[in-house]
């Protein structure tokens, strides 16, 4: 029952009784009445929080934003012990609430680790704040006990999923996003009494040295060290808070070169976990500067840079597209909570004042130089066309299977997607996610790419891709390949190279890309070509399919293929035609997917992806050879005309 760390060596080793107000703990100490040393501690720590100057802070982080933390009703159910984590509630009725359990229908580990971040604790708080009702203090106070008397702290060294309760990443996250609001919010409150004061801060003590010592890598650091930092300027009463402090201030400094690439993308490489670093270094600018301390500016030239990322890749809606376990963010939102952090950028407040403010970035077209994705539009209007492509490297964490996915946006809506994020569970929901059947690219014998064999994190800096461009007024070509092997043996036998060319300015028609898909192996394979469509309405129409806005015109060849396969919302003999936009279980919708089977030894395939809207596609003939050498493509219109492509010339 209680924290492991005991009155005296808290009180002798771990209390700086040289502050104006603690001396008299090493008199009670020494006589060994530690009732005594908790009534002076905790009149200390009651006047030691700036309640005002704290909550001055903006804090909008984690999903919890400032009109969540008012949230009475949630707040109620709090009080009624009613928790509800990774978006699955559970009551846990009068008696206490434990804090290892598991109310998942498929045991989701996620919920337990993450109903011990006590978000709800945050929302109590805020409630409290605004209305004053005593209740949520009582509520909080009872269930900060039953945790502190569950949850005890484990010996270093402890990583990893060895505990349920004390992960480092939830370490960070309460006491950077959860547990600073609420002591803030009760230390005067009489729930909060001198034992409840001192064994939550031998608690946060605890906090610290596991931050210290049991850190990971990766955004799990960032949210370690912010958790570190608020200790350490918070709690000026351990001797070592000023060493705390220090430690983590370098180490968030340092992270920076670390994982963010000068093209501005996090190393892992994902548009949702991009924002952890953004919500992270935002919480410790605004800390540091609340308590009068100096902001590093390379905090804020790099707050700019990983910003600017979401404004390059930015489809025509404004949202960003759902990359590595990522999120379709808002950009405008988004960066509207974070700009005042950031130098001052034309293209910042152009994105967010939601382009009547600032200037547009200066070129359509955008590369990644670092990361290795592509990004091409017709311009930044809602009706403007534009396409994303990976011909990137491995990220360092959240990764997906999907080198050389391409995604469209045109007409006013994502028309070509993928399947996005989900929990991350043991589901064949989240299994598809990662794989690249759940992307617009192609499987062999039915398997997977793998990367994530070799894959080894540290490495991340060192990797290269392979990306080439061209741009002219009248086209843009991209191209990249994948050769890191298939299925559990990763096979390299197998090379996939894509090319994709965008028709800017075709006479007589609207912007289209084609995409040229080169498969060379040592021996004969079954290939399949797959394509995300997220539409209500599709039809196979001879040499075409047209699913919505797009049609995707295939060449009509004398060559063996398994056809076209249709499917939606499959899930035997595998999970395929889904798509989930968030993190949470069950929070998933079944969308078209059209898969190209071929089969042969070197071949090359050619699509064409044409948005056209309210139009009918002039493209009623596709000619194209599958030799694997061809440069050849024949577009034949309704008019009569023909538009003939040749490769070499595209590059």
């Amino acid at each position: 029952m209680g924290t492991r760390l005991s009155d005296e060596l808290f009180f002798t080793q771990h209390v700086d009784t040289s502050l104006p107000g603690l001396a008299g703990i090493t008199d009670a100490a020494a006589a060994g009445d530690f009732a005594a040393c908790r009534r002076i501690f905790a009149a200390f720590v009651r006047q030691m929080f700036d309640t005002e100057r704290f909550f001055s802070i903006k804090r909008k982080m984690d999903g919890v934003i400032e009109d969540e933390l008012q949230d009475t009703e949630r707040a109620e159910k709090a009080v009624r012990n009613i928790m509800c984590s990774v978006g699955v509630e559970y009551d846990f009725g009068d008696g206490p609430i434990d804090w290892y359990s598991n109310h998942t229908y498929n045991q989701y580990k996620e919920w337990t680790w993450q109903l011990n971040r006590h978000k709800e604790w945050k929302v109590m708080a805020g409630v409290y704040r605004r209305t004053g009702d005593e209740r949520y203090a009582e509520a909080t106070a009872r269930q900060v006990r039953s945790w502190i008397d569950q949850a005890e702290a484990p010996v270093s060294p402890c990583v990893g999923e060895a505990t349920l309760a004390w992960r480092t990443i939830e370490c960070g996250i309460r006491q950077g996003q959860c547990w600073p609001d609420v002591i803030h919010a009760f230390v005067k409150t009489a729930a909060f009494d001198d034992d409840l004061i001192t064994d939550w801060c031998k608690s946060v003590w605890e906090h610290g040295l596991r931050l210290q010592v049991d850190h990971r890598t990766g955004n799990w650091l960032i949210m370690e060290m912010t958790g570190l930092i608020h200790i350490g300027l918070l709690y000026p009463c351990f001797r070592e808070a000023v060493e705390w402090y220090d430690y983590a201030l370098d180490k968030l400094e340092q992270e920076l070169a670390v994982q963010v690439y000068d093209d501005g993308f996090q190393y892992e490489l994902s548009t949702g976990y991009q924002v952890v670093l953004l919500r992270n270094y935002a919480l410790v600018m605004h800390l540091l500067a609340a308590y009068d301390r100096e902001v590093p500016e390379k905090m804020r030239e790099y707050m700019g840079r990983m910003m600017m990322m979401y404004v390059y890749m930015m489809r025509p809606d404004g949202k960003v597209p759902d990359i590595n376990d990522g999120h379709d963010h808002q950009v405008s939102k988004l960066l509207a909570e974070y700009i005042d952090l950031a130098p001052d950028l034309p293209e910042l407040r152009w994105a967010v004042s939601e382009q009547t403010e600032g200037n547009a970035p200066e070129k359509l077209n955008h590369i990644f130089a670092d990361s290795g994705f592509a990004v091409l539009r017709t311009g930044w209007a809602e009706d403007d066309t534009w396409i994303f492509f990976d011909g990137g490297k491995f990220g360092a964490g959240h990764q997906h299977e999907d080198k050389l996915n391409l995604l469209m946006y045109a007409d006013g809506a994502p028309i070509l997607t993928e399947c996005g994020i989900y929990a991350y569970d043991t589901s064949e929901m989240r299994k598809y996610c990662l794989s690249t059947r759940g992307h617009n690219t192609v499987r062999v014998d039915g398997m997977d790419q793998n990367r994530r064999k070799t894959f080894v994190r540290g490495e991340e800096s060192a990797k290269t891709h392979d990306l080439r461009t061209r741009f002219t007024p009248e086209s843009d070509s991209l191209r990249a390949s994948y050769s890191e092997g298939y299925g559990a043996e990763q096979d390299k036998s197998i090379t996939h190279e894509r090319s994709v060319y965008f028709l800017r300015r075709p006479e007589g028609m609207k912007p289209f890309a084609v995409v040229v898909d080169r498969l060379r192996a040592e021996s004969v394979h079954d290939y399949e070509l797959m394509w995300h469509l997220d539409t209500e309405a599709i039809a196979s129409q001879g040499l075409q399919l047209r699913a919505g806005t797009l049609n995707l015109v295939t060449p009509e060849v004398p060559m063996k293929t398994a056809g076209l396969t249709l499917c939606r919302g499959q899930q035997s003999p595998e999970w395929q035609g889904w798509y989930s936009a968030c993190g949470i279980q069950n929070q998933h919708r079944p969308i078209w997917t059209a898969s190209y089977g071929l089969h042969g030894q070197d071949i090359r395939w050619v699509t064409v992806l044409y948005p056209d809207g309210d139009e009918k596609c002039p493209i009623v003939r596709l000619e194209a050879s599958t030799d694997v050498d061809d440069t050849k493509i024949v577009l034949r219109l309704s008019d009569g005309s023909v538009l003939e492509l040749d490769e070499k010339k595209l590059w």
